[in-house]
């Protein structure tokens, strides 16, 4: 057999230490994937889940997007998984993008005020007779201030007239509403303003 004999046996011998290589390795991976599964503060979220993730949690905050509050939202709803910021504001500014977008730009982003997103564009509801007298009565815009000036703006996107009225509520105008009332709580206006929208809007009074 000449020389041949000694070949096949280096190349059997090199194909054990691979196998043995990759036995070992094939060790440590089955390692690495129980430690992983014991512990679940060393998962990390992919780019495919993030925007699953923040696509979800759009729906459910419905207005009043912001990166910030996304964030805050996913962290108490998965305290196990990573959400980094720039992959959040990724995945919200790819929701607004598409011949249909999921998301629309309620308020522009400007210095220290962050951009505001909602998952509707300007919705329309009819308004009841009572809502009208709430949303008309003279008190609502007596004065100045930002609850007048608020009032004064849903009047000015109302149609029709009392007994079959409807009202345009722009992303716009619901950030703001939502603004108001989580920075200011319930009162007076709050009050007024949900018993001419809360019936439409429930969820931009829930604190």
């Amino acid at each position: 057999m000449g020389d041949f004999e000694p070949k096949l046996k280096h190349e059997r011998d090199q194909l054990l230490r691979q196998r043995a290589q990759i036995d070992r390795r094939l060790e440590k991976i089955a390692e690495l994937l129980q430690e992983y599964k014991s512990q679940p503060e060393l998962r990390l979220v992919s780019p495919m889940s993030v925007a699953h993730a923040v696509r979800e949690a759009c729906k459910k905050m419905k207005d009043g997007i912001t990166r910030q509050r996304v964030i805050a939202f996913l962290r108490e709803a998965h305290p196990t998984e990573d959400f980094k910021d720039a992959s959040v504001a990724t995945a919200i500014l790819n929701l607004t993008r598409g011949d249909e977008p999921a998301l629309f730009l309620a308020r522009k982003g400007e210095g220290r005020q962050a951009a505001v997103y909602s998952t509707e564009t300007d919705q329309l509801f009819k308004l009841s007779e009572k809502q009208w007298d709430v949303l008309f009565s003279p008190e609502v815009t007596h004065g100045t201030g930002g609850w007048q000036s608020m009032f004064k703006a849903l009047q000015k996107s109302t149609r029709g007239e009392r007994g079959g009225a409807s009202i345009i509520v722009s992303p716009e105008l619901r950030a703001r509403i939502q603004h108001y009332i989580n920075r200011y709580g319930t009162g007076g206006w709050q009050s007024k303003l949900k018993a001419v929208l809360g019936e439409h809007l429930p969820h931009l009074f829930r604190n």
